[in-house]
Parts: C-alpha cells; structure tokens; sequence
C-alpha cells in the first residue's frame, strides 16, 4: 500500500470515528426534545439541555480561572496531607484497644460461668483500677502512678498514636507495657482453663 493510499484510508477512519459520536450526540437530542415537548417544565429543561441553550440574561462570570480554583482546594489537599497519618494511627489504636480488652474479657469469662460474676470482675478491673488512681493520685499529687488503671493506660497510649500531648505523667511506654502484660496473663488464663476437645468423626 502507497503512502497517499495509507493517508487517505487513515483521514476515513478518522472521519468515521469522529462523526459518529455527534451523529449519535444529536439523535439523543432529538429524542431529549421529543420527551421534553410535553413535560410541564419543558421551558426550564429546554433552556438548559435544549439545542439553544443559552445563558440567563443575570448571568455574570466571576473571571476566576483554573489557578482561582486551584488555591481554593489547596487548603483541603494540604489538611489532607499532613494528616494523613491518621488512618494508620486509627487502625493501630483500634488494634490495640480491641486485643486488650476482648483478651481480658475472655480470660475472665474463663473464670466462671456466671455472666454477673464476670461482668462484676470485670467492671472491677475497669473501675476499681480508676478509683484506685484517683486515691493516689489526691494523695500523691501526680500522675506517674496512672499505669495501674487499664483505660487510662489506653488513653496514653492512644494519645502516642494520634500524637497528642500527653494527658499523664507516666511514659507511654510503660503504659504500652502494662497493655502487653495485661495480655499475655489473659492468654496465660485462657490456655490453662480452657481446654482443648478433640473431635473424633
């Protein structure tokens, strides 16, 4: 195939491809113009859809232009941005507050198989531990001894995470520490009251 014979069949093929879609653009606006015909808002949609759209006469362009646009987004892009931490921060905490109490709770449902006698353990490690603070706390005058309180030790954790101020005195490590103890004693609980069955078919 010659070169003027290639460049004639690719000006067809261009030809086609671009005149199809208006062609089909103005059978679909024709059928707009059908169905419009007897709608009671046909003024109203045929001015803004119709073939002779125009603009209303109080119309008044702003004179912004893309780079306008573009500054007004940029605060959200940038807030975005430097905030983008926390999403692992929210999956992390989340991670650490559900194994710590979901471990403790089954540890001390293991205990018995009385449901008020485990909710009355477990209010108390919640609770007690908290009150308990709060005594020493009074008589002390700090707050270094706020490890020995589980939600209070979540919530200095969770302050690491999402880096906050830290609301404690105690360090945060530590507090992650008694987290982690907390959990291994509650799995130590749980394999050696809870007892493996084996299935025979």
């Amino acid at each position: 195939m010659s070169r003027r014979a290639f460049g004639t069949a690719l000006v067809v093929l261009m030809t086609a491809i671009m005149t199809q879609p208006a062609a089909a653009l103005a059978q679909e606006q024709d059928l707009f113009d059908a169905v419009v015909k007897d709608h009671p808002a046909s003024d109203v949609l045929s001015r803004v859809f119709g073939k002779s759209a125009t603009q209303p006469a109080s119309f008044k362009p702003t004179g912004m232009s893309r780079k306008d646009y573009l500054a007004l987004i940029a605060g959200n892009v940038d807030f975005f941005w430097n905030n983008i931490y926390l999403f692992p921060a929210i999956t992390v905490f989340t991670f650490v507050e559900i194994v710590t109490v979901s471990t403790a709770m089954l540890a001390l449902s293991s205990l018995s198989n009385s449901s008020r006698y485990v909710g009355i353990l477990y209010a108390a490690l919640l609770f007690f531990s908290q009150a308990l603070f709060g005594v020493l706390r009074l008589v002390t005058g700090d707050t270094r001894l706020s490890w020995i309180s589980v939600p209070f030790d979540l919530n200095q954790v969770g302050d690491a995470i999402f880096r906050l101020p830290l609301r404690y005195d105690t360090p945060w490590p530590l507090s992650l520490a008694v987290l982690l103890l907390l959990v291994v004693a509650s799995g130590l609980v749980l394999e050696r009251r809870v007892r493996g069955v084996e299935v025979v078919a």
